[in-house]
């Protein structure tokens, strides 16, 4: 009986005993409501826990063990003060880790705390994750995702970015959505049994009224360090990336209608949500980031070229896994299917697109299509350019009609304007850039540039800025700057040659007329040197050219052509001079005084040195081309395939006897449409990309180790 009655004193805190008794109150009503703290400590799973309540009272462990089930454990007594602090081993209790716990003085219980240790690690079938982890609904619209969680533990809602858009209800494992308002929101929701075991999902609400986002690749591979670009379809207005849930992995930018993506990790993956700019639609992309793979995707041919309605296949090798595309920067130019190893394209409109096809591994390449009415050409100077921010170059275009820049894929890298047929191109921030020059005609082309680290603020220009001369003289114009130069384009060879001699530009009057010449740096920068050359007394064949030249100790560079010959005059020194050699054999030479006469007998490119009695020398780099209407001395413009062995690097800019050789094979196999002129210029640069594609080897428009292997079979 006493212990029953002592039971109600605790239950109801007080009773009245009999008539005229005085009210009497049982201990626990006085007795505090503790208050405690509780924080890991040390190592392994030890957390710390500080009381304070009723003095000299019992304290109560309240918790939650492993199998759910709510215990109870003496812990000790407070002191006189009403303190109490334990260190406790989680394991050794059997606490839930994340689970809610408490404790009770002198019994008076707190509140609820989490129970702070939480394991750091959730592997296996422990591991929780969802059934979806990107939903698009309607407003008003009702759906549910379904979570794997096999740690025996209920579900709670950690988070909600935006519970406005989206209401989130959870029963066990099934996680309801109601769709409220256009926008988006990131959901997270975890195990109950760890907090750090958790998943999240994005959800996109759009109003049904409008027509959604879609993209041409909505779960996209990004390599580490790579670009890939999505184009954007549907919706209003402009977009705007509204979330992305790993930054750190995938970074996202619009420009225009496609979302680039840049791999900022070698693994982890991305939803990014993209909505048009009134919020009334929206998409989802899934993104995962991957290693770079260490060999890329080629083609079978790296530039197509179509019309309208036409379809062509293209072969995909290299790289290892399924091949997919990745994106299609102008789908309404292009359309893209790929089965297996075969990409096909059909022409769609006129435009160019850059097609980027990856495998599973992560491996990618490009392949740049132009669909282009029948019967219009149109080339580039350059096809790449490298400049630096604030630095601004020049391409030229050849072909018919006017030019206009079509589209520029990031106008923030760089600028691109038209003046005539020169492509004004200008740094404006690191990155990369694909610039689309297009004719009237319908006819386009892809300058790709890329643009690096600010500029010296030097500025690249000819000096004299231009030059005139007579047929058959040399003029040089200076170079200022740093780097190497190289020949980008000649508008019109059979009026002027150009060579770089050190740091200078070696110009030669061929015939009456005008050519602009572009020079270029190494490192991209390029300028323009207009050259007028006047009527002269040049003739082919037996003519001569007389031409005074002032010279004590230089290099001198002569261009002239097969059959011409030219008489240059020698000042300086001490008479008599003499011919110290001549290293090749496709020029005649010969010395009467002070008079040098030079005929051109085959292409190629030799030397040949005067000195003075008082041995002072000079060097004549000697160039012979062939042009319209004439020949070597052989007679034959064959190509020597199988006898003539490439060993040295061409590209535009180069000329002699290997240029000369590579142009006869081109014309030989149908490559080779110009003159065998022994000059490497865009005509021979188109030529060699065909001769690489069709032979299956990278389409750089120069020959290199790959195609020169190929030349000397």
């Amino acid at each position: 009986m006493r212990n029953t009655f002592y039971k109600k004193i605790l239950f109801f805190g007080a009773l009245v005993i009999g008539a005229g008794s005085v009210l009497v109150f049982a201990q626990s009503v006085y007795a505090m409501t503790p208050s405690f703290t509780a924080s890991v400590t040390g190592t392994g799973d030890n957390v710390l826990i500080s009381i304070n309540g009723d003095a000299s009272s019992v304290v109560v462990l309240n918790y939650m063990n492993t199998a759910s089930v709510v215990q109870s454990s003496v812990l000790g007594n407070t002191d006189s003060s009403g303190n109490f602090s334990a260190t406790i081993s989680t394991s050794a209790y059997g606490i839930y880790p994340g689970s809610l716990f408490a404790v009770t003085v002198n019994n008076q219980r707190s509140g609820s705390q989490t129970w702070p240790y939480t394991s750091t690690t959730t592997t296996g079938s422990s591991a929780l994750s969802l059934s979806q982890t990107s939903l698009t609904m309607n407003v008003g619209q009702s759906a549910s995702i379904t979570a794997n969680n096999n740690s025996a533990s209920s579900l709670f809602l950690s988070s909600n970015s935006s519970p406005s858009v989206a209401n989130i209800t959870i029963s066990g494992n099934t996680i309801s959505i109601t769709a409220n308002l256009a926008g988006s929101t990131t959901v997270n929701v975890c195990s109950l049994a760890n907090t750090t075991n958790c998943a999240s999902f994005t959800i996109t609400v759009q109003s049904s009224s409008v027509q959604p986002i879609t993209f041409s690749q909505s779960n996209v591979t990004v390599p580490y360090g790579q670009n890939v670009s999505v184009t954007i379809g549907g919706g209003t207005g402009s977009y705007s990336v509204v979330t992305n849930s790993s930054p750190t992995v995938i970074q996202a930018s619009i420009n225009g209608s496609a979302v680039n993506l840049y791999g900022s990790s070698n693994s982890g993956s991305a939803v990014i949500t993209v909505c048009s700019s009134n919020m009334s639609s929206c998409g989802v992309i899934n993104a995962t980031a991957s290693s770079a793979s260490t060999s890329s995707v080629t083609f079978s041919q790296s530039n197509p070229s179509l019309i309208p309605g036409q379809v062509s296949s293209v072969t995909l090798s290299g790289s290892s896994g399924s091949y997919y595309v990745s994106s299609n920067t102008n789908t309404n130019v292009v359309q893209t299917n790929v089965v297996g190893n075969t990409l096909t394209l059909t022409g769609n409109a006129v435009g160019s697109s850059v097609v980027t096809v990856c495998t599973s591994t992560g491996g990618c390449g490009l392949i740049n299509v132009t669909v282009a009415t029948a019967g219009t050409s149109i080339s580039l100077s350059q096809t790449t350019a490298s400049l630096t921010v604030g630095q601004t170059i020049s391409v030229i275009a050849s072909g018919a009609g006017s030019y206009y820049i079509q589209n520029n894929s990031n106008s923030n890298v760089a600028t691109a304007s038209v003046t005539g047929s020169t492509i004004n191109v200008g740094g404006t921030s690191v990155g990369t850039t694909n610039i689309t020059v297009c004719q009237t005609g319908g006819q386009c082309s892809i300058l790709y540039v890329t643009v690096t680290g600010s500029s010296s603020g030097t500025t690249f220009a000819p000096n004299p800025p231009s030059l005139t001369i007579p047929v058959g003289q040399t003029a040089n114009s200076s170079l200022p700057g740093s780097g190497s130069y190289y020949i980008s384009s000649n508008t019109s060879p059979s009026i002027a040659t150009a060579l770089i001699n050190g740091g200078f530009v070696a110009v030669t009057g061929v015939s009456a007329g005008t050519t602009n010449i572009t020079v270029c740096q190494s490192f991209g920068q390029c300028a323009i040197l207009p050259v007028t050359v006047t009527g002269g007394t040049s003739t082919t064949g037996s003519g001569t050219t007389t031409t005074n030249t002032s010279s004590s100790a230089l290099t001198l560079t002569q261009v002239l052509s097969v059959g011409q010959g030219i008489n240059l005059m020698i000042a300086g020194g001490t008479t008599p001079y003499g011919l110290s050699s001549n290293s090749g054999s496709i020029f005649k030479s010969s010395l009467t005084g002070s008079v040098l006469t030079l005929t051109g007998v085959s292409a190629g490119m030799s030397s040949i040195n005067i000195c003075s009695a008082n041995g002072i020398c000079a060097t004549v780099n000697v160039v012979v081309v062939n042009i319209a209407g004439t020949s070597s001395s052989s007679g034959s413009t064959g190509s020597t395939s199988g006898s003539y062995k490439f060993s040295n690097f061409l590209g535009v800019g180069s000329s002699g006897k290997d240029v000369t050789e590579l142009q006869k094979i081109l014309k030989d196999e149908g490559f080779f449409s110009g003159s065998v002129t022994g000059y490497y210029g865009p005509l021979t640069e188109a030529a060699v990309k065909k001769y690489q594609t069709q032979h299956g080897i990278d389409s750089f428009g120069y020959v290199g180790p790959g195609t020169r292997a190929e030349l000397n079979k």
